[in-house]
Order: structure tokens, then C-alpha cells, then sequence
């Protein structure tokens, strides 16, 4: 029997249609959980159902404001305008490769819905992943964007499901976790697929991570990667916190010191509000890469401030002997 051209046509559109939903089904699961350093501050709540402890969710629920400041769109590639004065801007130190580039995942397709949710589960904020590969762990195979939980748990645009990288070949990776304004982390061997999908969770002290170990010779990095906190009972391994130019980096004193952008966000947030440029301005609320606490608010000037915790930070490193200011080495643990 012939086909008409309008039949072959449909056909024809049919099947790409069923091939492309085949090839962008095909992937890997990642079941990952880790903590921000500086959500979890002053958090002192505890999961019904796991029994973990639980990050604050200020920027789901800004306590300055009452409103929600978490972007919809990936903080990571698309930069967030917060005010007439005042932008988030990282996307220059972050690259999406792979499925980190496709359209369906640079925003939350249902933010109410998402954003709607509280306790345990409720979002604390963007996350980045990155698979590396096996054989180079400086070579980045797919990175996804993510959402963070209040218990840990990395999450899909969806705030419920595990990520999920398209069109990626089951083998081994390289796990690393980084957020904008804390240093990143990468797990120490490949895993391979069977553990991303159970769970890699970096929160624990038992997870292999990598460190830059004694090799520069004048610094020790041997199980810094990540800052060992006690919450309560629970020890936890967190992102090191305080890093607000995402350059790598954590440091009071410097050049290219974080508290500069602090100063900046705090300053210049709203000239119409604050046109003196006074650093003791206390209306710097909102979605800013300078909120070390994540409570809402940049803080320059004392009490509840954010620039002495970027300086406790420093001076309480284990690497720091001599208690420097302008220490310069409280670097992220990745190749």
C-alpha cells in the first residue's frame, strides 16, 4: 500500500519524536547529599524522617522579608538581577557541559509547586554537579545544575527526584559538588553507577574525598577538603563556606579578598536608600553571593555580621599557625 506524503511525513515525525525521547531518557541517577557551612549555622532542627540535622531555608523564606529570593532560573548561567543596583553574577566561573546545557534545565519548571514545600525537604538553594572522567579527573564529562534540601539531599528541578544526567553512558566518574559562595569538593575515586545511584554522600566522615594532600610542601591539606563540624550529636562534614568571589579561594585580607564583595553588596545596594555608601547599611536583604550565613542578609558592620565569619573562617584554619589575617591559602581541594 502507498503512503500518501502527508502520511509518510507524519510518520517520519513520529518516529524522530520517539528517538529523541529514547536518546534523552538515556542517563544516570545521582543520589549525592552535602551541607553548606554556612545554612547550617544557627540551625538547630533535626529531621523527622532521618534523624539528620537540618540547614536553614532563609532564602526559600527570607525571615528580613518574607518573601522567597531563590532565583527560578540557573543561578549558575544565568545571572541574577537583584536590584536596579545590585547582580549575582558567577556564571563566569562556572561552565555546564553535556546535558548541563539543555534548555530543560536552566529553569524550575514549577516553582510554586517546588518552592512550596517545607521541613526537611524544603530548598536551601542551587547546587553544581559535575561527573569528571575516571581517567582525568580535570575533564568534565556532564554537569547538572540541582537544588539542595534541607537534610542534604541534591534534588532535580523538580525538588523531589534524584538528578539526573541525559544522555550520559553508565561508567565510572569523578563526583564533585560546588555551590557559588562555598569551596567545592570532589570525591576521591571514580564511583560507579550503582553507587550514584544509591548514594553518595559527602556529609559523612567515612566518604573518600579528594585533597591536595603535603604537596606544595609548606601546607598539610590531608582531610581539609571539607570543615569538620559537630551539630549536637552529629558530626558533619560541610562545604567550606565564605568563598563570595567563587574564585577558589577564602580570604579577609587580600587582593582578591571576599570581603571586598561584601563590602560592595553592602555599600552599594540601594543608592536611593544608602547614598553615602555606608557600610553599616542594614537593608541589604535579598539573593546575595555575599550572605555567608544564608540568612537573607549582607551584613558588613557588627553584631550577626557576615565579614567576621569570612575572618573566623581564616583565622581558625588549621593551616593558618600563625594566625594571619591576610592569610591567603584556605584554597578549594580541587584539580
Amino acid at each position: 500500500m502507498k503512503l500518501s506524503t502527508f502520511t509518510l511525513r507524519i510518520s517520519v515525525f513520529l518516529f524522530m519524536l520517539f528517538a529523541s525521547s529514547v536518546l534523552y531518557s538515556q542517563g544516570l541517577e545521582l543520589n549525592a547529599r552535602a551541607y553548606l557551612d554556612g545554612a547550617i549555622r544557627n540551625s538547630y532542627e533535626v529531621g523527622e524522617t532521618h534523624g539528620r540535622p537540618l540547614m536553614r531555608d532563609d532564602l526559600r523564606s527570607n525571615p528580613f522579608n518574607n518573601q522567597r529570593v531563590i532565583p527560578d532560573h540557573d543561578i549558575y548561567q544565568t545571572p541574577y538581577i537583584v536590584n536596579s543596583y545590585t547582580t549575582v553574577d558567577v556564571t563566569t566561573k562556572y561552565t555546564h557541559e553535556g546535558c548541563g546545557t539543555f534548555v530543560q534545565y536552566q529553569t524550575i519548571p514549577f516553582p510554586f509547586s517546588v518552592f512550596n514545600v517545607t521541613g526537611e525537604n524544603a530548598i536551601v538553594d542551587w547546587i553544581f554537579v559535575e561527573l569528571r572522567d575516571k581517567n582525568d579527573y580535570t575533564s568534565t564529562i556532564a554537569t547538572r545544575a540541582g537544588l539542595l534540601q534541607r537534610d542534604g539531599d541534591i534534588v532535580d528541578l523538580d525538588g523531589t527526584s534524584p538528578l539526573f544526567f541525559n544522555n550520559v553512558d553508565p561508567d565510572f566518574f569523578f563526583i564533585v559538588i560546588r555551590h557559588r559562595n562555598h569551596l567545592g569538593v570532589m570525591t576521591k575515586y571514580p564511583v560507579t553507577t550503582v553507587e550514584m545511584a544509591d548514594l553518595i554522600d559527602f556529609s559523612s566522615v567515612d566518604t573518600p574525598v579528594f585533597d591536595f594532600g603535603n604537596t606544595n610542601n609548606q601546607f598539610n591539606y590531608s582531610g581539609l577538603a571539607q570543615k569538620n563540624i559537630m551539630v549536637g550529636a552529629d558530626e558533619l562534614m560541610v562545604l567550606w563556606g565564605g568563598d563570595f568571589d567563587a574564585d577558589g579561594v577564602i580570604c579577609y585580607i587580600a587582593n582578591n579578598s571576599d570581603v571586598n564583595i561584601l563590602q560592595a553588596e553592602v555599600a552599594g545596594f540601594d543608592l536611593n536608600l544608602n547614598p553615602q555608601y555606608k557600610v553599616n547599611y542594614s537593608g541589604s536583604v535579598g539573593y546575595l553571593q555575599s550572605d555567608f550565613d544564608m540568612n537573607g542578609q549582607a551584613k558588613f558592620t557588627a553584631p550577626d555580621d557576615d565579614r567576621n565569619l569570612v575572618l573566623e573562617q581564616v583565622l581558625f584554619y588549621s593551616q593558618n599557625t600563625e594566625t594571619r589575617t591576610n592569610f591567603v591559602h584556605l584554597v578549594e581541594q580541587l584539580p
